[in-house]
């Protein structure tokens, strides 16, 4: 037996543009998919007779009574696991700063003050149709290569394996956002993803 999910709605609206759903019978219906259809002002037909739209909707009710259904839709599920990620993230970042002596401390001060400033506009703004602003991150000069080597730091070493762990982010963050073709058309996504990094690595051997 099908199940019809607000998830599934969504991925059909982006290809067609609805007035009407028409559903096969037999088909479950979710409460989110049918409250989604509701908000959108797409009617919902069920075929053959109404002897179908009655054995769906009591369907619905005893899938919703078996809380087979999770409470978040797919989207909303990518938004809360990237959110918890990147909040993550952050933690990793303050507990960094608090390892560092006071000299590294106030040498990058203001640098991993704006890498906790982006993190906070990210985790702030999932979930919206664009806001970043990536233009403070503009670097003075070329981000450099760089080499792992005995010769860094312990917190050289630290900044480069937090550098990586943005990256991935970024990158989960792209792909979380990309559409049916695997294109992302988030244009501050795809700056963020190349920037971020780039910034937390010229911060290495700054």
């Amino acid at each position: 037996m099908a199940v019809l999910t607000e998830y599934d709605v969504r991925n059909i609206l982006k290809k067609e543009c609805l007035t009407e759903m028409i559903i096969a019978k037999g088909t479950i219906v979710t409460p989110s998919a049918k409250s989604f259809l509701n908000d959108k002002g797409i009617t919902i037909l069920f075929e053959k007779d109404e002897a179908a739209q009655v054995e769906v909707e009591i369907c619905e009710e005893e899938v919703s009574e078996t809380h087979e259904v999770p409470q978040f839709s797919g989207d909303h599920f990518l938004l809360k696991k990237n959110s918890i990620q990147w909040t993550l993230l952050k933690i990793e970042f303050i507990k960094f700063q608090k390892s560092l002596t006071e000299v590294e401390n106030s040498h990058l001060n203001d640098p991993l003050h704006l890498i906790l400033k982006m993190i906070d506009d990210v985790v702030s703004g999932l979930g919206q149709t664009f806001w970043l602003n990536t233009n403070y991150l503009t670097l003075e000069e070329e981000s450099k290569e760089v080499e792992l080597s005995i010769e860094l730091e312990d917190y050289q070493l630290e900044l480069y394996r937090l550098m990586l762990l943005t990256k991935k982010r970024c990158c989960e963050l792209v792909e979380c956002h990309k559409d049916g073709f695997g294109i992302c058309q988030r244009e501050d996504l795809l700056e963020l993803e190349v920037r971020f990094p780039e910034y937390i690595k010229s911060l290495i051997n700054s």
